[in-house]
């Protein structure tokens, strides 16, 4: 019931109260469904009966009223009517099974949507703890697995249940014996094999999610890094690792093929031998009337024609959702996670918070950084100011703390102590605002396998052509996508890998410039350009300089200089704060750095 529960309070309100429709509609299948089968009683006893020697659900009131001329054609007209409920029977039940897909997968759609959403909006310490392959596990396989495994089978066992209940009070009406004869053989052994199944299903459940998380990441490390993986011919390292997965994944299926067929089997052999049994019991009583004895029968075997499939289902329902709890606990656990979710997808359909923010001024005050589970700080009580038309330089060796800054600058990191204003105001409270307003270039950037203009423009329904053209000349790249065939309709590929490095590069920093930004951050960005393409960037950077506040994590002295103002840092700590002339004079440490660049 917890995980039914789980299942349910995952939902927006709308789809609970789809739910409980879908509890009516199932409610009305079973009605119908006893219906039928309680029609082949007095049917049979008709037929095997002759005259009007038995009046059974008012049979003969029924002849009378239609005013049949003989028992042969009201026998025709019965045994038609019986025939047009089935097919209405039928008819409804498959426009209730295909209503029941449709609403479980729109349950789907909406659960990993909001689940992307949590992961999107979540702290970006969270991503670095975690592996990509296990969010896309849970969004692929476990919401899947979720709403079929839980919600589909809770509404399938629940109608599965009142269907079999109904008919086995049916027959207990009929003949009590035989009835419990049938229950302790069909529902004893349905129980035992479940029983039997119960845990190694719960098992399953946990291996198989962790086998295709496993299997996914490595794809992902083997065919994303295909030329390092060729180079230090690890192929066959990849190949075994996949074979030992693909192999865990075989026995998990081959176990799941046997368990699912198991039941079935079962209850196919204890079936008969009710059947055997109950065919014994009538003929050794041999007071029944053979036409009472055919009709029992009759409707005996109409029950285990319909109750076989629904203990079946019954078994394999409960085993599923046995194989669902694991997928469940950590649906759950993520969505208890994202306390701000909720907010979160409230502002993404308030434009106004996506108004970038006209920027003044960043400054920031006593700010310490640690990363999760490190002991030391990666910064630790960082003080400065950036004004607009800053041209901003971050500099340091390698584990300085620069791209740590960077990110609390960018707003993806939170800090641990200390805070940072924007405008005056707390950043964490404008951050939509000051994403909205932020270009940014990462040093290994995302492509989409797209063209070039949707890879520039991510995301936007109508390309503005001007905008398009102006990020590509800035970013010194419209010449080469000029001399291209399809020009910026050019598809490049997944990561891009049609394209050179540098191009990559530079079509980077022209997505950071499509939305003419008020500030601009790169990481490193240019580190990866030839010199001339870089002094082009740089140029360009120059042209940007009173317009645009810039801030760079610098690689190379040659973007030094063209910064106004410089960040020095050394283990997390600041040490220099001013113009490069100025540290250079007066920062013993900053020149022995500079003197390591010459």
């Amino acid at each position: 019931m917890n995980i039914f529960n789980q299942s349910i309070t995952l939902l927006p309100k709308s789809k609970r109260k789809l739910f409980l429709v879908l509890l009516l509609i199932i409610l009305l299948g079973t009605l119908l469904e006893v219906a039928s089968i309680s029609l082949v009683f007095p049917l049979i006893k008709m037929i095997a009966s002759t005259g009007n020697e038995i009046d059974i659900f008012g049979i003969n009131f029924l002849k009378q009223w239609i005013a049949a001329k003989n028992d042969r054609e009201f026998g025709i007209l019965l045994m038609l009517t019986f025939a047009i409920f089935f097919t209405f029977k039928n008819l409804f039940l498959f426009l209730s099974v295909s209503w029941q897909n449709w609403f479980l997968r729109g349950c789907e759609v909406d659960v990993s949507k909001n689940l992307l959403a949590g992961y999107l909006a979540s702290p970006y310490e969270r991503h670095a703890r975690r592996n990509s392959t296990e969010l896309i596990r849970n969004i692929g396989e476990c919401v899947p697995s979720l709403y079929g495994g839980v919600l589909g089978n809770a509404a399938r066992i629940i109608s599965e249940l009142l269907v079999s209940l109904a008919i086995i009070i049916l027959l207990f009406l009929v003949d009590p014996f035989t009835a419990f004869l049938a229950m302790a053989l069909v529902g004893g052994g349905g129980a035992m094999t479940y029983g039997l199944l119960r845990k190694p299903m719960t098992d399953l459940g946990k291996d198989r999610p962790e086998a295709k998380r496993q299997q996914l990441q490595c794809l992902q490390q083997s065919l994303g890094g295909r030329k390092e993986v060729k180079i230090l011919q690890k192929e066959k390292f990849f190949i075994d690792q996949l074979e030992k997965i693909q192999i865990w994944l075989q026995w998990i299926h081959l176990k799941l093929a046997a368990f699912t067929e198991l039941p079935r089997l079962t209850l196919e052999a204890l079936m008969i031998w009710t059947v055997v049994l109950v065919i014994y019991f009538h003929s050794f009583q041999g007071v029944r009337l053979e036409n009472d004895t055919l009709a029992i029968l009759a409707l005996f075997a109409a029950a285990a024609f319909r109750l076989m499939p629904s203990v079946n289902r019954l078994i394999g329902g409960l085993s599923v959702l046995r194989q669902s709890i694991a997928s469940a606990a950590w649906i759950q656990s993520d969505f208890e996670e994202f306390s701000a979710f909720p907010k979160y997808i409230k502002s993404l359909h308030e434009p106004g918070n996506r108004i970038p923010t006209s920027f003044n001024t960043l400054r920031i005050t006593d700010v310490s950084y640690i990363h999760p589970g490190a002991s030391q700080p990666a910064v630790n009580n960082i003080n400065l100011t950036i004004k607009h038309g800053d041209t901003l330089a971050i500099v340091g060796k390698s584990g300085a703390g620069k791209t740590t800054l960077a990110d609390l600058i960018l707003g993806l990191y939170q800090p641990s102590a200390g805070k940072i204003w924007l405008n005056g105001e707390n950043l964490r409270d404008n951050m939509a605002s000051w994403h909205a307003g932020l270009g940014y270039v990462p040093q290994d950037i995302s492509f989409f396998d797209d063209t070039i203009e949707h890879n520039i423009a991510v995301g936007e329904k109508i390309i503005n052509s001007d905008c398009l053209r102006n990020a590509l000349h800035l970013a010194q790249v419209d010449e080469y996508i000029d001399s291209l065939e399809y020009g910026v309709k050019t598809v490049i590929g997944e990561k891009g890998v049609r394209l050179s490095g540098g191009q990559r590069q530079r079509l980077g920093i022209a997505r950071a410039l499509y939305k003419d930004p008020d500030v601009l951050v790169f990481d490193e960005a240019t580190s990866a350009l030839d010199t001339l393409t870089e002094q082009a960037i740089n140029n360009a950077i120059d042209r940007l300089k009173g317009e645009k506040t810039i801030i760079l994590i610098a690689h190379r002295l040659s973007s030094l200089r063209h910064c106004s103002k410089v960040v020095f840092m050394d283990k997390g700590a600041l040490l220099g704060f001013g113009s490069f002339n100025c540290l250079y004079e007066e920062n013993i440490q900053f020149r022995k750095f500079v003197g390591n660049y010459d």
